[in-house]
């Protein structure tokens, strides 16, 4: 993408600014703001300066500032270049940034943000064709939290393995890791995250056509959902994704009224919403129960 005239002005006043200051943390602030106004393939310029200029002042060994705002600045820059290199698909820089980040985060003992990072390098492996390596990181990390007995974390990577096996058509075993982190959120009263697991598991019966216990997963999610209310987002896809679900299993079963009931709903989130992409899925499915009902 081009810069704009407007964006480019704005990145000029910026580095005069940081060239006029005396302030090293402003100067920082300002190498991210630049980041975040510039077009992605400017990121690997300003995002190396930036953390070119942090390594020189932590030379210094600096006592103004703190060691985890130093931290946390570069995980922001690091994230920059894997923005970049990601744009690029330049895997193998991108697997580098994601082990720095990795250590990074765990200097700042964010184990959330180090998790995603697994995870990340797990999806770039399979972006690489090398879906046993990155299932190897899933893997290694559910053992490390099955050692710690740590739930959260077990039920978090039990999730990412069901999703593996999912997108590889192994459903016996994407269903069986995904009941595994039911269990954890059902105990911990995590709502939404047991929502989006029983949205998976009817999207399970669906593929094998136990279609009422399809619709039984799906409709416990929908109660889940609608029992949350405003602590779901209103363009958060679990608005009206288990609504779809719903309408296409009835389509399986030849139950249209129904079908085309739920198609309401999903179509009236989608209009709300102003999303012409769920929109088109949710008219898609309207026109595959039509095409039903005049065989």
């Amino acid at each position: 993408t081009k810069q704009s005239l407007a964006q480019q002005r704005q990145i000029d006043s910026l580095k005069v600014l940081i060239a006029k200051s005396n302030n090293d943390s402003l100067k920082i602030e300002l190498y991210k703001t630049i980041c975040e106004v510039c077009v992605t393939k400017d990121n690997l310029k300003y995002g190396t300066e930036a953390l070119k200029f942090i390594e020189d002042f932590e030379a210094k060994k600096p006592k103004n500032i703190s060691l985890k705002y130093l931290l946390t600045s570069k995980a922001f820059f690091s994230r920059v270049l894997r923005i970049y290199y990601g744009d690029k698909k330049d895997y193998s820089n991108e697997l580098s940034i994601i082990d720095k980040q990795i250590q990074l985060y765990e200097q700042l003992g964010d184990t959330s943000e180090t998790e995603n990072c697994f995870v990340n390098k797990h999806q770039l492996y399979e972006n690489m064709n090398n879906s046993e390596k990155g299932f190897d990181i899933l893997l290694v990390r559910l053992k490390l939290y099955e050692k710690q007995n740590n739930l959260r974390f077990m039920a978090y990577y039990q999730k990412q393995i069901a999703a593996f096996y999912k997108n590889h058509n192994d459903y016996e075993k994407a269903y069986y890791y995904l009941k595994q982190s039911v269990k954890f959120y059902q105990v911990s009263n995590k709502k939404y995250s047991l929502a989006v697991c029983l949205d998976n598991i009817g999207q399970y019966f669906v593929h094998i056509e136990q279609h009422d216990s399809a619709l039984k997963y799906f409709k416990q999610s929908i109660k889940i959902i609608q029992s949350l209310k405003d602590k779901v987002g209103k363009d958060d896809y679990m608005q009206f994704f288990p609504f779809t679900s719903v309408g296409f299993t009835y389509v399986k079963i030849n139950q249209y009224d129904s079908a085309f009931a739920y198609f309401d709903k999903a179509k009236n989130y989608a209009i709300e919403l102003k999303d012409t992409s769920v929109l088109k899925n949710v008219y898609r499915f309207y026109a595959i129960a039509l095409a039903e009902t005049n065989q």
